[in-house]
């Protein structure tokens, strides 16, 4: 249900932890509609050509695209009142909230044509800046509320199973926003697809409001912001994890002006970009479901080192793509999207594993949560910020054909200092290296229905509960 992610009984009790009218049931309905708000509104291409049609350059679009991982930083401040308010409270109210920062949004043409483009993007930055906080807070309540409604020993078919869904709404929604986008000109055609948004946001949160637990909780008055900002500094394979998940999320900023890449500096049509983001979520509708079996039965630090590694290679595709054909150049672009896909899927599913099931013990649950979660912000903030001011640097005072190219080498070092972070963590399991041979050796056919085995026959393990 989040833009991006405990007893086992309670989903028995709401009938069934997998069934559709069960608690993950309602959760799935809910992920699928907010993946296609955030699809259509303030995620991945389309918000980019939105920004990219106001006239921004690459820095001033990293600066609103920072706000989203910088208010991250308010989740170790704010979890204690968020506990107290009831973090499914916290959840529905500040996505309402944010919904309707979104909606306002949608005067954005007539505020660019009334007072101009300068006006225009001051007006976008501070809705986009209050929609960044009200996001903040309620994801700082969906966290440790989704412990309560996910089993630890289903951490990895849970992922996998609402990431596979929101991808294929995302895809549905993709795929409409890219013929609508290659009909039309200017702002207003963007402004069309936020307003859809909206209304499977306002979807999203009706279905969420079924999900029960998140009730509100009165933390111990002996322990202060301190004592456990304190805890989590001396629990050595949190700092390690901090230390990976750092260089991981500043490589998101870098990923993240993929689209204007392909647009500004390959030449690809807004309609082309947007359908080309298709390819990576195709690709990740399967290998989701791959990488949540391999965690629950390999371990989820190998399905981590993996993707990771995945990453590491991929900017091999994107520096190649300006010196191909123009025919070939979508085909390529698709295979190294899906890729990019693969490689996202595989870290998202095994940092996520590596951190609910082995690090996080219940007891410290929002505390650490919240320190995650704060750590994301930051560096998710520094990346964006960054990669935006790295890219207008080098295109300002630097004679590169290719201002992307010194980027996506960045991109590729900090994939290979997260492995570097990761690697000293006790993740039990497999090794990466000998989890990847086995998938490699495997037929693809007999591997789909192992998959598919293993996710039946959770199925029928949790309708006998």
């Amino acid at each position: 249900m989040a833009d991006e992610r405990p007893t086992s009984g309670m989903g028995a009790r709401n009938g069934g932890w997998g069934k559709p009218g069960g608690v993950v049931g309602w959760v799935y309905a809910s992920g699928a509609a907010n993946a296609v708000f955030y699809t259509l509104t303030f995620s991945g291409a389309i918000f980019m050509l939105f920004l990219s049609a106001l006239g921004l350059n690459t820095a001033r679009i990293g600066v609103i695209l920072s706000f989203f991982p910088f208010c991250g930083l308010l989740a170790p401040l704010i979890a204690r009142r968020v506990e107290m308010f009831g973090a499914k409270r916290a959840y529905l109210v500040f996505y309402s909230l944010r919904t309707v920062l979104m909606a306002t949004l949608l005067l954005t043409p007539w505020v660019v044509t009334m007072w101009g483009a300068t006006v225009g993007f001051r007006f976008v930055a501070v809705v986009m800046f209050l929609f960044a906080v009200s996001r903040a807070i309620a994801e700082t309540g969906y966290f440790p509320w989704s412990r309560e409604f996910v089993p630890a020993e289903m951490r990895g078919k849970y992922g996998a199973i609402l990431q596979a869904v929101s991808a294929a709404t995302s895809v549905a929604a993709l795929a409409g926003a890219g013929w609508y986008l290659a009909r039309g000109e200017g702002l207003p055609r963007f402004m069309t697809l936020m307003a859809v948004g909206i209304v499977f946001e306002a979807l999203a949160l009706v279905l969420a409001a079924k999900v029960p637990g998140g009730g509100p909780h009165n933390p111990s008055r002996a322990t202060t912001p301190f004592v456990e900002l304190w805890g989590a500094v001396k629990d050595r394979a949190f700092m390690r994890y901090l230390v990976g998940l750092s260089a991981c999320t500043l490589a998101t900023g870098v990923w993240g002006f993929v689209p204007l890449y392909l647009s500004r500096q390959v030449g690809m049509t807004a309609g082309q970009v947007v359908w080309l983001q298709n390819a990576g979520l195709v690709a990740s509708l399967f290998l989701w479901f791959v990488w949540g079996w391999a965690a629950d039965r390999f371990g989820g630090k190998a399905v981590l080192m993996i993707g990771l590694t995945m990453t590491a290679l991929q900017p091999l595709g994107y520096l190649l793509l300006p010196f191909q054909k123009a025919q070939w150049q979508v085909g390529i672009a698709m295979g190294v999207l899906a890729w990019t896909g693969g490689s996202a899927a595989a870290v998202g599913i095994g940092s996520d594993w590596l951190l609910f099931v082995r690090l996080i013990r219940p007891e410290r649950g929002v505390a650490l949560t919240a320190i995650n979660y704060a750590c994301l912000g930051l560096m998710g903030g520094m990346g964006f910020l960054g990669a935006g001011f790295f890219v207008d640097v080098v295109s300002r005072f630097t004679d590169l054909p290719d201002p992307y190219a010194p980027l996506f080498v960045l991109g590729s070092s900090l994939a290979i200092l997260s492995l570097v972070g990761f690697h000293g963590i006790d993740g039990g399991g497999v090794s990466a290296r000998r989890l990847a041979i086995m998938i490699l050796r495997t037929n693809p056919l007999h591997l789909a229905e192992t998959v598919w085995r293993y996710y039946a026959e959770q199925e029928r393990k949790d309708e006998a509960k």
